[in-house]
């Protein structure tokens, strides 16, 4: 995914519109110029991995919320040429970048980590970028936690910080970028955010389909 790193600006997303006392609410921010958005699978299509590929995601499936604006989205989405929602079992987040298992912690990493911040996972922001759409913008406390967990989870990080997206389509071949917004935007712009639960951390075997991230729990914990 190419997206330039807006992390304060997202941050912020979650404070307070200036003198309402209400959230602001949430709208959708193109991160290309593009008229047509472009296939995400492509540079992806035929690689093949000579050993499997592991990871840390957040995932979601105690996240009611956040399923309900993806399964409303695949709803208006349905039956579009060269765009694909996201199913909601397979919502996530990228923590670790996937890799080999010498990369990084497997399950033993769990004892690494910081406790986590005990308010709300919101997200308050929706986006549209090359290659498909997406929810993004948590508070900086959230924020913090994810960076000092990446930087505890790899053994070699020289760049500790996570942009976190959640995916909620692809494309996998040209498709015109107002026509996504024209879908999105009416099922963002009633909202201040899309509260994401307990996100459950995740280490997982990946795999790769057609058009779909799919993966294989190794171990998991609530957060």
């Amino acid at each position: 995914m190419n997206m330039r790193d807006n992390s304060k600006e997202n941050g912020r997303r979650s404070a307070m519109a200036a003198g309402t006392g209400t959230m602001a609410p949430m709208d959708v921010r193109r991160l290309t110029p593009a008229e047509h958005l472009s296939d995400h699978w492509e540079k992806r299509r035929g690689r093949t991995r000579p050993r499997p590929e592991y990871t840390w995601y957040l995932t979601y499936g105690h996240s009611p919320e956040l399923h309900d604006l993806a399964s409303a989205f695949q709803a208006t989405i349905k039956g579009e040429r060269h765009v694909v929602p996201v199913a909601t079992p397979w919502l996530h987040s990228t923590l670790v970048r996937p890799g080999a298992a010498d990369g990084m912690f497997g399950p033993e990493g769990f004892d690494r980590l910081p406790p986590a911040p005990p308010e709300p996972f919101l997200l308050t922001e929706a986006i549209i970028f090359d290659e498909g759409a997406a929810i993004i913008g948590v508070s900086d406390t959230w924020q913090a936690w994810l960076n000092a967990a990446r930087a505890a989870l790899v053994l070699d990080n020289p760049n500790p910080h996570v942009w976190l997206h959640v995916s909620l389509c692809y494309t996998t071949g040209p498709y015109p970028t107002d026509n996504l917004d024209d879908r999105l935007s009416p099922l963002v712009s009633p909202l201040a955010s899309v509260d994401a639960g307990r996100p459950v951390l995740t280490f997982c075997e990946l795999h790769r389909r057609e058009t779909a991230y799919e993966w294989t729990p190794i171990a998991e914990r609530a957060l």
